[in-house]
Parts: structure tokens; sequence; C-alpha cells
């Protein structure tokens, strides 16, 4: 009787992992992001004051393809905003994220690992492209399927002198904490062009 119970939670358990990694039978080729769910957010400090200030990006756009497993986000620099209106200007200036120059930033997935770890299940890997620099990360995070959404959160410590953003170097603390809380959803304008072309 033991041995059936630990069967049946064993068959539970790698049930479950399937259903938070894998696209269901009937999802979508072309995902796309949902903005109004979505959210990326950054927090920043000095180093002689113990106040932070946290900033997000009002538009961003992204893609998921569930047969590859590519996740493709693009942030629109211009859009930062932060809980200081000065502090904001700033980090829009050739000082810091120079969005002049570098309108955009942008993150393509290279590998999605199903690891878990203290509470996260995969591991996204890829390249985060920022300033004119690319970085690879490895970002432990939680990645699950409700119906045909797909949705991806994690949190991540990025350092900004590895992006070549070195303004107020030991004034500024190096480490830039960004959290992230993603979801794509069927492209149903694509799935519409795809089903007018297949028709004729």
């Amino acid at each position: 009787m033991n041995n059936r119970l630990r069967l049946f939670a064993l068959a539970f358990v790698t049930l479950f992992l399937f259903a938070i990694s894998s696209p269901p039978p009937a999802c979508a080729q072309h995902m796309k992001l949902d903005k109004s769910q979505s959210k990326i957010q950054f927090v920043c400090a000095k180093t002689d004051v113990n106040v932070a200030h946290t900033g997000t990006f009002a538009n961003m756009a992204g893609t998921f393809n569930p047969q590859t497993g590519q996740l493709a986000i693009t942030l629109d620099m211009q859009s930062l905003s932060t809980d200081d209106a000065k502090l904001t200007g700033h980090l829009m200036s050739p000082d810091f994220f120079d969005v002049r120059k570098f309108p955009t930033a942008s993150f393509v997935s290279t590998q999605i690992r199903k690891e878990q770890r203290s509470g996260t299940t995969h591991v996204l890997v890829g390249n985060l492209t920022m300033h004119g620099v690319t970085q690879q990360l490895a970002i432990p995070c939680n990645i699950f399927w409700q119906g045909k959404t797909l949705t991806t959160s994690g949190q991540v410590t990025l350092k900004r002198s590895a992006f070549g953003i070195t303004y107020g170097a030991g004034q500024i603390n190096d480490d830039v904490s960004l959290t992230f809380h993603v979801v794509c959803a069927p492209d149903v304008q694509m799935q519409t062009v795809g089903s007018g072309s297949s028709n004729r």
C-alpha cells in the first residue's frame, strides 16, 4: 500500500511539473506580451543615503514562441519614469541610460531550464542589451501556464557598470535590482492573418 502511495505521489508531482513548463496542445504559435498585465521595475539607491528609488517603463513589447521556447522583450527607454521627476530626467541623460543614443533595451532568451531553486521553478538564460552593451544572464524565475497564457516572473541584480554606466561610482550603488512580471497571450491578429492565408 505504501508503495502504491509513493507511486501515486511521484506521478502527481511529475504531472504538475510538466503542466507548469509545457505549452497546452492548442496553444497559439504566435504569442505577444500583454502590456496591461506586465510590469518591469528597477530599484536603485545612493551608497550614503538609506533611501531607494523605484522606476518602471510605460512602454514595452515582446513575443514568446511556444515551439522554440524563445522569449523576446524590448523596452522603450524613453518611457522610463521614477518616483522622483528630477531623477527621471537625470537617468535619461548621457550620465546614465542616454536614451537619445540608446532608445531601447532588449532581452532575448537562449534557453529556459526547468530547475527548481528556493521559490522558483525555472532558470531563464538569455542576452540583455542595454546602453549598447550585451551581457548574458541566468535568472531564476517562475514560469507557468494558465490556459493559453504564459506568465514569467522573477528578480535579478544587475551591475550597472557591466553595461558601461559608471556615473557616480562610489556614491551610487553599482547594484540595481530588477523585478519582472511578464504575461504573454495568443496574438489574435497573427492568428487571424494565418487563418486567412490557410483558407486561400
